[in-house]
């Protein structure tokens, strides 16, 4: 894909998350975006040459595993793989969020 659709994509999706999910603010940490909600990391978001990053922490991850499988897409130990040409999976992302969301309501580090 050539270099300005990938820009284009991290755009939409970057607003998709600020519109979605306005309680979650954004902060460059490690030279990426990263959204968080009261300090604590909720999902990040890169670009690569062949895929989009989701980073959602692995036990998120763990926690989605048969979806990403059943949508065709792949995982590392600690990001979800969307390659360029696979429409980006909004639902499975807002479950994610929504998850972390939950699952960190008790937290005040910006790790699990």
């Amino acid at each position: 894909m050539p270099s300005s659709n990938i820009q284009d994509t991290m755009q939409v999706v970057d607003a998709w998350m600020i519109d979605a999910y306005p309680e979650c603010h954004v902060e460059m940490k490690w030279n990426q975006p990263m959204y968080l909600l009261n300090q604590t990391f909720i999902i990040a978001f890169s670009k690569t040459q062949t895929h989009l990053s989701i980073a959602p922490e692995r036990a998120c991850l763990d926690h989605f595993e048969e979806a990403i499988h059943s949508l065709g897409l792949t995982r590392s130990k600690e990001l979800l793989k969307v390659p360029w040409d696979t429409p980006v999976p909004y639902e499975l992302i807002a479950s994610m969020i929504e998850y972390n969301i939950q699952e960190k309501a008790h937290l005040n580090t910006l790790w699990r």
